[in-house]
């Protein structure tokens, strides 16, 4: 599986959550939580590792982890999330995987979507329909691709350029 492009985040419930968090550990905090998307929603549970992420010395990590340990968790041992975090990632991971799921089974041609339109990747709009009512007569007012445009001079006599 591809990492996932976008973590959703939710800024009035941040505020609210970090509100009693030094501004040091808000932004500890939000790092933190942006290594844990990128890394599958957790990290190692490794104070020198977590200290590297966050660009900070491990006894200053040390003393932030204390701060944060009420908003953070460990799902498996060994290993550091968040319990909303985990939530969103497996959500978004899982419309990600559908979204596959389903692209493959319309380039298989195995989907009710597929209507074989000739276009793979047309959306709904630009897939081939019937005409509308009227279409018909439109056409009959525009001018034939044959026939020459009364104000542009593009006669051109191909046999004789394709000579030289």
């Amino acid at each position: 599986m591809t990492k996932l492009p976008y973590m959703p985040f939710y800024c009035d419930v941040y505020l609210v959550d970090t509100s009693v968090l030094s501004l040091e550990a808000q932004g500890a905090y939000m790092r933190l939580l942006a290594h844990m998307w990128i890394g599958g929603g957790s990290v190692p549970d490794d104070d020198k590792r977590i200290a590297r992420m966050l660009g900070v010395h491990v006894n200053k990590w040390v003393n932030i982890r204390e701060t944060l340990e009420g908003f953070l968790e460990k799902p498996t041992p060994g290993l550091l999330s968040q319990k909303r975090l985990q939530r969103e990632y497996h959500k978004v991971e899982g419309k990600s995987e559908a979204a596959r799921q389903n692209a493959l089974a319309r380039w298989d041609g195995n989907s009710p979507k597929n209507n074989n339109s000739g276009y793979a990747g047309a959306s709904g709009s630009h897939k081939r329909t019937r005409s509308a009512p009227g279409a018909k007569a439109l056409a009959n007012l525009l001018p034939k691709m044959s026939e020459p445009h009364p104000k542009l001079n593009l006669n051109i006599n191909i046999n004789r350029a394709l000579s030289h």
